[in-house]
C-alpha cells in the first residue's frame, strides 16, 4: 500500500496538467535579454585559460592566506567555513573568520574562473565553526 501511495504521488507530481502545446511564452519585459555570444575565435575573460604564472600567483596568495589560520575571533558569529577545491592548496575547505573566508573564496573563485586546473571535487560535509579560545576552529565535540 505504501509503495502504491508513493508511486501515485510521484506520478501526480510529474503530470503536466495545464500544459499547452503552443509555443513557449515570450520573456517578460522585466527579463534582460540573453547576452550575445562572442565570436568563437575571440577568447573572453570567462573562457580564456590563465598563464601558468598567473595560476601560480593565485596559489601563492591562497597559501599566504591559509598560513594566517587559525583566524582570530571574539564570538562564534565571527567564524565561518571557507570554500576549498584547489588541489594541493585549499583541500576541501576549512574554518576561518569571515574576512579570511571572503578573501580565500575570492581567490579560489579566480583560480576556477581562469581555468587553472587542479580543482578538487569535494563531498558535502558538516561545517561547525566556533570561536574557541580566541581562534576560529571546528566546534568541539561534547564530552560523553
Amino acid at each position: 500500500m505504501r509503495r502504491f501511495l508513493v508511486l501515485a504521488l510521484f506520478a501526480a507530481g510529474c503530470s503536466k496538467s495545464g500544459a499547452s502545446s503552443g509555443p513557449p511564452p515570450s520573456p517578460s519585459p522585466t527579463q534582460a535579454p540573453a547576452p550575445s555570444a562572442a565570436p568563437a575565435s575571440t577568447p573572453t575573460a570567462a573562457t580564456a585559460t590563465a598563464t601558468p604564472s598567473a595560476c601560480s600567483e593565485l596559489e601563492d596568495k591562497l597559501r599566504a592566506e591559509l598560513a594566517k589560520l587559525p583566524s582570530p575571533c571574539s564570538a562564534d558569529a565571527d567564524c565561518t567555513c571557507y570554500v576549498g577545491g584547489v588541489s594541493g592548496v585549499t583541500g576541501c575547505g576549512g574554518i576561518s573568520n569571515l574576512s579570511a573566508a571572503k578573501r580565500i573564496g575570492e581567490l579560489t573563485q579566480q583560480h576556477h574562473d581562469q581555468k587553472c586546473g587542479g580543482q578538487v571535487s569535494c563531498a558535502a560535509r558538516l561545517c561547525q565553526p566556533a570561536c574557541v579560545n580566541g581562534s576560529c576552529r571546528r566546534r568541539p565535540l561534547p564530552k560523553p
